[in-house]
């Protein structure tokens, strides 16, 4: 990755950390089985007090925090819609030609997708 995409990768997300911020639920990695290492690194991480964190530092800031679920929007195109699953940080339409970081697609995917 160029140093000029990292850039405009870090701008992307500071842009929108200043308006919004969502907090996904790692609860699916934290049960998988991925060895004793990890396995207790995940049992030791106390990931709803890092949410409680976030959510009151956004609040101060008057940010809107927020969760959800975020399944399948990084292999949605943001233009087109069409589906298929990414290979690698970038992310690139087969039909339509977008590209982007697979990151950023899946914050775009998510913002689009009406809620249920």
């Amino acid at each position: 990755m160029t140093l000029r995409y990292e850039h405009r990768v870090r701008d992307l997300r500071h842009k929108g950390a200043l308006e919004s911020v969502f907090v996904g639920n790692p609860d699916g990695v934290r049960r998988k089985n991925r060895g004793r290492h990890h396995n207790q690194r995940m049992s030791q991480w106390e990931y709803g007090k890092d949410i409680d964190y976030l959510q009151q530092k956004s609040e101060q800031d008057r940010i809107v925090c927020f969760t959800g679920d975020e399944r399948g929007t990084s292999s949605r195109c943001p233009v087109c819609g069409h589906r298929h699953k990414p290979k690698g940080r970038n992310w690139r339409c087969k039909a339509c030609g977008f590209v982007g970081h697979r990151d950023i697609v899946g914050a775009v995917t998510f913002w689009q997708t009406p809620p249920p």
